[in-house]
Formats: structure tokens, C-alpha cells, sequence
């Protein structure tokens, strides 16, 4: 697969932080999703308009472990818009490469998916990831549970 390459500015972005550990099991991200809109409908800050971020960072991999954090997360222009909870994050601007996801998710899938791109595609483009993190981007392409969802995997690169 081919990637788009873009530059951006930094995007700010609130949500709940998900913390994921190899040797505690696989996460429930779907239930964690789940768990924002839940938070967000209650405080009236919902908008199916909006964008919404998967950003990982903090990845490490050391003895058979692997561990990253990941952001559930919104846009945002003004932090006072912030749930309860919720903690605040930069997402930094620079270039990237963009992979598209197109299917219904589960998780063998995804995982397949990003290794692809990070033992593959980059490669094959001839780029190099410029940080050890990365971003979901999930728009009105995005549609739960079907064949025809899409949403982006933004890779930093140099």
C-alpha cells in the first residue's frame, strides 16, 4: 500500500488515556471507545461531526513485553471543554505517512494491519517512522461493525 505523505501543524486533542500492557492481555479498545462517547454524551459534548484520535505513544517493547499508552481523544480548541477525567494532549505537528484501514475491525486484523505498515510499507516507500508513536484518525468514513469502514493510520516520518 502506498501512503499519503502530509505535513500538519500540532493538533490538541482531550480524552481518556488507555494504558496497554502485553502481560496484563489484550485491551478491550472497543469497550474503551464505548466508555468515551458514554462520558461525552453526558456532558453534552457529543458531535458525530467531529474527529476523533487513537493516538499511541510511549511504545516499548523490552524482555517479551510491549507497552504503550493510547489517547482516546477529540479536537479541541479550548481546553475548558474537557470532561471530567479527561487529560489533555499535543499531538505534534510534522511530516507523515497516511495508511488507510478499510474493513470491519478485529483485532488480528488491526494487528496485521500495523505490521504492515511498520515491517513493510514503510519500507517499501522508502521512509523511516521519525518517533515511536503514532495516530489513529477516525472520521465520517468510520462506520462500526461494517465491511465498508474506513480511518486513517498517521505515522510520523522522516
Amino acid at each position: 500500500m502506498k501512503a499519503r505523505i502530509v505535513s500538519i501543524e500540532e493538533i490538541r486533542v482531550a480524552g481518556k488515556l488507555v494504558e496497554a500492557d502485553s502481560q496484563k492481555g489484550e485491551v478491550d479498545f472497543p469497550g474503551a471507545w464505548k466508555e468515551y462517547f458514554e462520558v461525552l454524551s453526558k456532558t453534552g459534548n457529543l458531535d458525530w461531526g467531529r474527529e476523533y484520535f487513537g493516538y499511541s505513544k510511549n511504545y516499548m517493547e523490552r524482555d517479551g513485553r510491549t507497552t504503550f499508552d493510547y489517547l482516546i481523544s477529540m479536537r479541541i480548541d479550548d481546553y475548558r471543554e474537557i470532561p471530567h477525567g479527561f487529560i489533555r494532549e499535543i499531538i505534534p505537528g510534522g511530516r507523515y505517512a497516511i495508511y488507510t484501514y478499510r474493513g470491519e475491525l478485529n483485532p488480528q486484523r488491526v494487528r496485521r494491519f500495523y505490521d504492515d505498515i511498520y515491517f513493510r510499507w514503510l519500507r517499501e516507500d522508502g521512509l523511516t517512522p521519525s518517533r515511536n508513536e503514532c495516530f489513529e484518525y477516525y472520521d465520517s468514513r468510520f462506520k462500526e461493525g461494517s465491511e465498508e469502514s474506513e480511518y486513517d493510520v498517521w505515522v510520523p516520518v522522516i
